[in-house]
């Protein structure tokens, strides 16, 4: 289904609205982003451009002429992978862009967000973990520029394509990374226990592993695993208290759900999280069932729900 949202504006076919910047090493990744904002959002010849560092649009008569294009896109997307972080100049111009107060986010595909340095450091991310959080990267992108999202199915080869370059990346980038080797068997697998603790509208997920994890990301998620909402956390440790937001369960409790009581709302759901073991990124799903909690005369929605995740 289409979401249309009342604010999207047509815009002009000339107006510049997005530029993805990377690595010139990453053309087919930063391509295949490209194509599938363009599908998902509906973007037309000049409202979307790729830039490598070191490369300008053709006609260009000078390198000067491309911050003024940095600066005049109402958006700017950074594919940051383990290439273009030994890019000095594209991280400077990222972050030349953040300090002047114009929307950026990065886009992260097998990097992790205490990768970033400097100014980047704070920048919004998303992380390129599966096709879920690639939708919900384009949802990011679609709201400051207010355009309307396409049909999902339209694009669902582009994210899936998109995906399976990201997954390419590691195996085409860990022969030039300096790092000993070793066996899998000699290297320890994280397993977890995730549940829901505590009463509403303090809850959490504790989450108890079996070596050192981080956790970067937390979505809220019907049983289909369409993302509802999300936030990104920073969290280290092997045994940790991730907190789920009130508001943030109440967007979930007040979606239409094909598997609600239509009487109360209650029913299933699940919550995501995403954690780094080893260094190696990780999307575990929580069922969860949302019912009633009555706390101090209040009612409010309370998740109960646990799992354990084999290592991996």
């Amino acid at each position: 289904m289409s979401v249309n949202p009342p604010e999207a504006r047509n815009t002009s076919s000339k107006e510049l609205l997005l530029v993805v910047m990377h690595s010139s090493q990453d053309e087919a990744l930063a391509e295949a982003i490209s194509d599938l904002l363009k599908s998902a959002l509906g973007l037309v010849s000049g409202q979307i451009r790729r830039h490598s560092e070191g490369h300008w649009p053709a006609g260009t008569k000078s390198q000067a002429a491309f911050p003024e294009e940095l600066k005049a896109s109402k958006l700017v997307v950074g594919l940051i992978t383990p290439r273009s972080l030994a890019s000095s100049s594209l991280m400077f111009d990222l972050g030349a862009r953040w300090g002047a107060g114009l929307p950026v986010t990065l886009l992260l595909a097998e990097v992790r967000p205490d990768d970033l340095a400097g100014a980047l450091h704070f920048v919004d991310t998303q992380i390129i973990v599966d096709e879920t959080s690639l939708q919900q990267f384009i949802e990011s992108v679609s709201k400051p520029l207010a355009l309307r999202l396409q049909n999902p199915q339209l694009y669902s080869h582009h994210r899936a394509w998109v995906r399976q370059l990201a997954g390419e990346l590691l195996n085409e980038v860990q022969p030039t990374m300096a790092k000993p080797a070793a066996s899998e068997s000699a290297i320890p697998q994280a397993g977890l226990y995730l549940s829901v603790e505590r009463t509403p509208p303090e809850q959490v997920i504790e989450v108890k592993a079996t070596i050192p994890i981080k956790v970067f990301r937390v979505e809220y998620m019907l049983t289909n695993e369409m993302c509802i909402v999300g936030e990104n956390v920073e969290l280290e440790g092997d045994i940790l208290s991730v907190p789920l937001k009130h508001a943030l369960i109440m967007k979930m409790w007040n979606t239409r759900r094909f598997d609600m009581n239509p009487n109360d709302r209650s029913g299933p759901a699940k919550i995501a999280v995403t954690i780094s073991a080893n260094g190696k990124l990780r999307q575990c799903v929580l069922p969860v069932q949302m019912e009633h909690g009555l706390i101090d005369s209040t009612v409010f929605p309370k998740l109960t729900g646990s799992k354990n995740f084999e290592g991996g």
